[in-house]
């Protein structure tokens, strides 16, 4: 169920750091873990990563249905863009539609349902999203500077792989009216992401006051690379 959580195996490690994780639109808790293998182990010797799936299931224009944070095809975009128009119909790109002008719907029984994580499975020490699940972690990292966040839902650092400012309106003026000072960041972003282009990912980080960011030559994904594990541990 939406409300599952795995762990990871560090579970028994002291003082280890507990993340909460979002998967990127289509994907799974699960799935979303075995793509973490790498960066996990890496960070075994002091966080544990806890996995959990989005509430709802968003049907994709392109792809079809899928697991997501909200629900943008309910109705009609408002702000179309080229990437919408043109219909690509290449599964690798097809993120970029679902961030391009759609309106986050329903995500307030998202906040809701993260609340109750918070609650049922916390304290977390920080968050850590890709893509959808990024731009989700923006989000929380903007109510919370706000004082708006869901009762239960406190961090002190956040990492976003692939993420980007909301383009609805209403979550974009929220990640944007006042800097986030109290989370700290870490962002990574791939020169060669056709589906969240590098500069929407540099805008998200812009967000913050304390961000970090790593850049990396490949497309969307988690990059296995040592520079950017690492970065946790700073």
């Amino acid at each position: 169920g939406a409300k599952k959580v795995e762990t990871s195996s560090a579970s028994e490690k002291k003082r280890a750091l507990r993340v909460l994780c979002f998967h990127g639109f289509g994907q799974d808790g699960a799935g979303f873990r075995s793509k973490t293998g790498s960066f996990r182990k890496d960070a075994a010797s002091f966080a544990e990563f806890h996995f959990i799936d989005a509430p709802m299931t968003a049907e994709h224009p392109i792809i079809g249905p899928g697991l997501s944070w909200y629900d943008s095809y309910s109705r009609p975009s408002s702000q179309p863009t080229p990437s919408e128009s043109t219909g690509d119909s290449d599964p690798s790109k097809s993120e970029e539609y679902e961030n391009s002008g759609e309106p986050w719907d329903r995500f307030d029984e998202t906040l809701k349902m993260i609340d109750n994580v918070f609650e049922t499975q916390g304290p977390f020490d920080g968050v850590f999203g890709f893509s959808q699940g990024a731009g989700v972690v923006l989000a929380l990292s903007a109510l919370l500077e706000r004082g708006e966040a869901p009762p239960h839902v406190r961090f002190r650092f956040a990492g976003l792989v692939g993420g980007f400012l909301p383009r609805d309106p209403l979550w974009r003026g929220r990640c944007t009216a006042q800097p986030i000072t109290s989370v700290r960041s870490f962002h990574a972003m791939g020169l060669a992401d056709e589906v969240v282009v590098p500069q929407r990912s540099r805008a998200a980080a812009a967000c913050f006051v304390d961000a970090q960011v790593f850049e990396h030559p490949k497309g969307h994904m988690l990059p296995n690379d040592k520079v950017i594990r690492h970065a946790w541990r700073d």
